[in-house]
């Protein structure tokens, strides 16, 4: 209960189809899920506590998913997920200024969009006074502010149509939706090194966007169109890596439990049933799979919460995926 309550406290109204949050302790570790950007409405209200999550409420609220909704988050392809590239944002902090942009990245093509600036209302010399103090108080409103513009600059509020939350749960006017960080798939972050973790220690940007942060912070000179795309071309590699990383970790996890016998199949007639019964958590696909397919795979596995990864063909173990599916799925329970 106590991780409810801290996951419930990032919120300040409630979204407008309702939140669904299942909280519980697997493989020894604490684990809460918030899905609060539903395509339909919760229709029901319910705390319980069980041994296995009831997921009821939450597959209702997904039943009404339009079919043409996009692709997963996180390990997804770009060529999966029916775009042309990536986009990922870029956020340089430094003592009194910071810079906002976008990468929009497509193939060799990349494209740095430059998106707002920030200035600190601490004059430049040093306060008189309590120095100390009021310099610590500067720089917390100083990052309060960064974050805020963050949050508009990155997270859908996923109220584009301006009739949609007349009849949502909380009444509230749409801009006041909770956020959706589909709006970007990474946040990478650069500055001068002491603060910029400054910055992502104290707490101050929105969970949603530090849970795609991509990478360590990237040593930036200065928060100017210059400084963003200096931490672009830093991060690429950074970038590539922790994709790779991801991509790298879900197969791991696929192969052994394909080898124990756990909850995972592999195959086209395997993998459509997981879909089928909704239990899928992450479908894989061999790079060698049609665009087309991966689409469709994407798009079906996020309507279900899941998540979409490609596997290159060069990576250690994929050889496997390729001759005995080209695709398979990690499942939530077993499939019979």
């Amino acid at each position: 209960m106590t991780a409810l309550r801290e996951a419930l406290d990032e919120y300040t109204t409630t979204p407008e189809n309702g939140l669904v949050m299942f909280a519980g302790v697997v493989d020894g570790e604490t684990v809460v899920e918030c899905f609060d950007d539903l395509p339909s409405a919760v229709t029901e209200s319910r705390q319980e506590r069980a041994e296995t999550f009831k997921t009821e409420p939450l597959e209702t609220a997904l039943d009404g998913a339009p079919g043409d909704r996009d692709g997963g988050q996180g390990s997804t392809d770009p060529a999966a997920s029916g775009d042309d590239g990536g986009q990922y944002g870029l956020l340089v902090v430094e003592r009194e200024r910071a810079a906002l942009g976008r990468l929009a990245t497509d193939g060799d093509d990349d494209t740095v969009e430059p998106l707002e600036w920030l200035r600190s209302d601490r004059a430049e010399t040093n306060p008189s006074g309590d120095a100390t103090g009021d310099s610590e108080a500067a720089d917390r409103e100083f990052f309060e502010r960064v974050a805020d513009a963050a949050e508009d600059a990155f997270l859908k509020d996923g109220s584009d149509d301006p009739d949609e939350g007349s009849d949502g749960v909380s009444g509230d006017a749409p801009e006041e939706a909770t956020p959706d960080v589909s709006a970007i798939e990474g946040l990478l972050v650069g500055g001068s090194s002491v603060t910029a973790s400054a910055f992502l220690d104290g707490d101050h940007l929105h969970h949603q966007l530090r849970n795609v942060l991509a990478g360590d912070t990237v040593a930036i000179g200065d928060a100017t169109e210059e400084g963003l795309q200096q931490l672009a071309d830093e991060a690429r590699e950074q970038v590539s890596a922790t994709e790779r990383e991801t991509v790298r970790e879900a197969l791991g996890e696929f192969l052994a439990r394909i080898e124990e016998g756990e909850e995972a199949v592999i195959g086209r007639a395997a993998t459509e049933e997981a879909l089928e019964y909704e239990g899928v958590e992450t479908t894989l696909a061999a790079e060698t799979l049609p665009a087309e397919e991966c689409r469709d795979l994407a798009r079906r596995t996020a309507a279900q919460g899941g998540e979409f990864v490609e596997v290159p063909t060069d990576m250690e173990g994929g050889d496997r995926l390729r001759e005995e599916g080209p695709i398979g799925a990690l499942t939530r329970f077993p499939i019979e």
